[in-house]
């Protein structure tokens, strides 16, 4: 997984703690999303909210 520098910095002199924890939920999002993604994938496009919906859901125990 690669994310850009931007998306994952925190500088604790100048961040507030709610920056690291929306650092946190993206990347657990990120690693449940590749994780999960081959296994609840479907073949249509109309089903994407269900892997997103799988993501989101198990992103919070990552």
């Amino acid at each position: 997984i690669i994310f850009r520098e931007a998306d994952i910095s925190y500088d604790e002199e100048l961040d507030v703690i709610a920056h690291k924890i929306k650092i946190a939920r993206f990347v657990a999002h990120e690693i449940t999303q590749k994780y999960l993604g081959n296994l609840f994938s479907s073949s249509y496009w109309l089903d994407t909210w269900l892997n997103e919906g799988f993501t989101m859901f198990f992103q919070t125990y990552v």
